[in-house]
């Protein structure tokens, strides 16, 4: 193909970000996970929001007084992140390396991203530009229960499916200490109650098919008691 078939054929390409989120409703649910998870595990300082997509999680973290920056590789990223223009940095996170000097960060916070990527290039990234001290906060599809949600979009394809197993083994592997993997609903009910849990296990029992409702809040039980996420925290 010549040059100007690729470029048009680039320039017909749309957002990814903006497709993946077109029908997907602003809600209060990433405020109430970032509270939860910076709470637990005692979140401060600087962070950075890896593949930062729409920026709520990284906004619900400037909410709580970290300062807070976002990393995607759409221009489109990071949308309702306050001071967008100066603290969203494009990088392609496969194959460039993070644009921050070595121990910049408190926090780095992946979610629902590691499993786009190639890890063995972005996890010594997040190693080298955390502060020593500093934590990872991951959070991805467990494969061992959400095999079909790995094939929903073909950017996975390039990508690495994760159980604990293997989340705990990488971190370890790149020298990560105080290492805590442990699978993970986006239910906050889940959160603080063991009948919350044991209510999600007895509906995972049940086969369900997949579908892209966002609002209908017995559907969103169903679904995320079945789509089991891998919550991975490291130290460095």
């Amino acid at each position: 193909m010549t040059d100007t078939g690729n470029q048009k054929r680039h320039s017909m390409k749309k957002s990814s970000l903006t497709i993946e989120y077109s029908d997907k409703p602003l809600t209060d649910f990433p405020e109430k996970l970032i509270n939860h998870l910076a709470e637990r595990f005692q979140l401060k300082g600087r962070m950075i929001d890896i593949m930062c997509g729409r920026g709520e999680h990284a906004q619900a973290f400037y909410k709580l007084g970290l300062d807070a920056w976002g990393s995607d590789i759409d221009p489109a990223a990071a949308q309702v992140l306050e001071k967008r223009d100066e603290r969203l940095v494009l990088c392609n996170v496969n194959n460039e390396a993070l644009p921050f000097k070595d121990n910049s960060f408190d926090v780095v916070f992946c979610k629902s991203a590691i499993e786009h990527t190639h890890p063995d290039h972005l996890i010594p990234e997040i190693y080298r530009i955390l502060k020593p001290g500093g934590k990872v906060v991951i959070l991805t599809l467990d494969w061992y229960y959400t095999y079909r949600m790995y094939y929903i979009d073909h950017t996975h394809a390039y990508g690495c499916p994760w159980m604990k197993h293997s989340l705990m083994l990488i971190l370890k592997t790149y020298e990560f200490r105080d290492v805590i993997v442990e699978n993970f609903y986006y239910l906050p009910f889940t959160w603080e109650s063991w009948w919350g849990k044991i209510l999600c296990t007895l509906i995972r029992m049940f086969p369900y098919p997949y579908n892209d409702n966002f609002t209908n809040p017995i559907w969103k039980i169903i679904r995320f008691s079945n789509e089991v996420q891998i919550l991975g925290v490291g130290t460095k």
